[in-house]
């Protein structure tokens, strides 16, 4: 390999000869002392350029050190010297003219509380031979605090013994102070979170849980560290996590809140009907997640079920009322356009009932009609319907059932309610029945007057009997 001479080269073997030269008395010619002076310029020349470059990088250091706010230190501690950058002293706010640097004044401006653990973390690293970075406080006047980052690096000779420890200090303070505002936050928004009732969780977009509140970990029988990280299958129910699951998914394809209702088991096995939220959000740079928020409306749920339950039911004799009936009659009427599969009616009718109410009272007439219902529904099938529609007009839909079985029925009924039902000691109570099997086309209308028809000829024939 070929080896170049470099002007650093040129310029030490110059003033190597030149030493060697004079160290021997040697008497240089005219012609040696022009050739030595123009290596001697050369050498000079590149030193100064030496020279130039360094300012310039040390002017750029500088630069960069006050926008950066580092600045940089030395000890040599072969001679107990300690060299700070303006930059240092204008860090710890303290005039370079009229203070001398030293490592006692140094531990001085910092905070009581991280003293020992800089000196530590410093005397330490000169034991260990290994590099340190440190994050600490300043105590400056009028009580203000400064956060800065030292970092340091020692060289020791081939003894183990330290010479020279150099190092740099970041001022910290804003970035530590976002930090502590960021941490405030979170923590004043974990405490709001925690002490609401609906439970509350969080999800990166591979649906793993990244957090959530007390309410969600008392849901799932977790602690936070326990649930952090994991999917819903391994926390909750097959079905649960699947319900969770599909929503998740609609959520982040839709890019919009989804809502929904799910029954939710808690591990003591207690069940809470809940209304679920899910929002995409923002968690990290361009990833999206969900949050959730289920709240309990188990109270309003079972009280609206309450209220429907009771839309469908008569308040007096506790049967399915008018509007369960025409829901119900159109059920069965489609399964006969579709199956084929028979079904019948029965519309009955207590006789003379108003001469009980006149007679009797109304009370009495009331006690008849729930004793009545009573009587003929433990008469029926599980599969069969019984009707109050108003007054004293019942209605019976008998589920795959022809005519002729719809006729005993009918006959079962009409002759139970006369031999059995003894309200009143004085007076016979009997009822007046139709019955007719649903042809594939009737409708709700045809079908009621056919029936209702029958019924009436049976109350002109003489009542308490059967039509059809």
């Amino acid at each position: 390999m070929k080896k170049h001479l470099t002007p650093m080269s040129i310029t030490l073997l110059t003033f190597t000869l030149l030493i060697a030269f004079l160290l021997s008395g040697y008497s240089l010619s005219d012609f040696e002392k022009t050739i030595f002076a123009i290596f001697i310029s050369i050498a000079l020349g590149y030193l100064f350029h030496l020279k130039m470059n360094a300012e310039k990088m040390i002017v750029r250091l500088q630069k960069a050190a006050n926008i950066s706010k580092v600045g940089f230190w030395s000890l040599d501690l072969v001679k107990d010297e300690l060299y700070w950058s303006q930059e240092i002293f204008d860090i710890f706010e303290i005039d370079s003219k009229k203070f001398q640097p030293s490592y006692a004044s140094f531990l001085h401006a910092i905070h009581p509380d991280d003293r020992e653990l800089v000196n530590d973390a410093y005397t330490t690293s000169l034991k260990t031979k290994e590099n340190y970075s440190i994050q600490h406080r300043l105590l400056l006047s009028g009580g203000r605090i400064k956060w800065v980052k030292e970092e340091c690096e020692t060289e020791f000779d081939k003894s183990g013994k330290p010479l020279l420890s150099i190092g740099i200090i970041t001022d910290i303070t804003t970035e530590v102070e976002h930090l502590h505002a960021v941490e405030e936050s979170e923590s004043s928004l974990s405490s709001i979170i925690n002490s609401i009732d609906d439970i509350i969780f969080f999800k990166d977009k591979d649906f793993k849980y990244l957090g959530c509140n007390e309410a969600f970990l008392k849901f799932v029988g977790k602690t936070k560290e326990e649930m952090i990280g994991h999917y819903d299958y391994e926390l909750v129910s097959k079905d649960m996590s699947s319900v969770f699951r599909e929503m998740d998914i609609k959520t982040l394809e839709t890019n919009e809140v989804s809502s929904g209702y799910a029954w939710l088991t808690y591990p003591n096995g207690k069940k809470y009907y809940n209304l679920i939220k899910k929002i995409p959000f923002n968690y990290h740079e361009s990833d999206i997640g969900v949050l959730g928020i289920g709240r309990d409306i188990t109270a309003l749920h079972l009280s609206q079920q309450k209220i429907e339950l009771q839309s469908y039911v008569d308040d007096l004799t506790k049967l399915n009322n008018r509007k369960s009936y025409n829901e119900r009659v159109e059920e069965l009427l489609a399964l006969k356009k579709r199956y084929k599969t028979p079904f019948s009616m029965i519309i009955y009718d207590i006789d003379d009932f108003k001469y009980i109410n006149d007679t009797y009272g109304h009370k009495v007439g009331d006690n008849v009609l729930v004793k009545m219902s009573a009587l003929i529904k433990s008469l029926l099938r599980e599969s069969d319907y019984l009707f109050r529609l108003g007054g004293e007009e019942f209605v019976i839909l008998l589920t795959e059932t022809n005519l002729e079985n719809a006729k005993k029925v009918a006959l079962k009924v009409c002759k139970s309610v006369e031999e059995n039902l003894k309200t009143i000691t004085d007076n016979k109570i009997t009822i007046s029945v139709g019955v007719s099997e649903v042809n594939e086309s009737d409708t709700e209308d045809t079908i009621f007057k056919r029936v209702d028809d029958l019924l009436y000829k049976s109350k002109l024939s003489g009542k308490n009997r059967v039509s059809f």
